[in-house]
């Protein structure tokens, strides 16, 4: 924002501003192949929660509050609602692939699909 100001016109310079030391880095994050041996050795009712979550990078709070009227298997998209989402912004998660494949046998299950 400051270059702006000075490219404006509006300030001669940019002032100097310390950036802070973050500790509070994200930690943790599995490559494929970890992610596939973390999968194989979880209870079975844990493989599509867990593997739901790693492909699409959602809290498990948004992935906990969804509810069947927010996954449109036709459309083959799941929606987050504004009112669970962190930032109170709405998404769409484009189900494709293992994503489709992981949520249709809970629908089947239901009697939904």
């Amino acid at each position: 924002m400051f270059t702006l100001a000075v490219q404006a016109g509006k300030l001669s310079s940019r002032p100097y501003i310390p950036t802070l030391e973050e500790n509070n880095t994200r930690q943790g994050f599995l490559d494929h192949t970890g992610f596939l041996t973390l999968r194989s050795n979880l209870p079975e009712y844990l493989k599509d929660p867990v593997t739901f979550l790693y492909l699409s990078g959602w809290r498990v709070s948004e992935m906990r509050a969804l509810e069947w009227r927010d996954v449109d298997l036709a459309g083959r998209v799941v929606r987050l609602r504004p009112e669970i989402s962190k930032n109170k912004d709405g998404r769409l998660l484009p189900l494709s692939g293992e994503l489709r494949v992981t949520a249709t046998p809970q629908r089947r299950e239901l009697g939904q699909f």
